[in-house]
């Protein structure tokens, strides 16, 4: 069976890929998107971190 993408991609896009059964690629706003979740989880792990340690 070829390795073939269904879609084509861009050339700038940034591709994630985990054996045979999980692929992803994004570009321009799901890049944006990605760096806020990402910020976002720091965020709130660094402010409940704290109370989570109080227990």
């Amino acid at each position: 069976m070829p390795n073939k993408p269904l879609h084509p991609r861009a050339p700038d896009a940034l591709s994630f890929r985990i054996g045979r059964w999980a692929e992803a690629s994004a570009t321009g706003w799901g890049l944006a998107a990605l760096v806020a979740i990402v910020v976002l989880l720091a965020v709130v792990t660094l402010v409940a971190w704290p109370v989570l340690l109080a227990h």
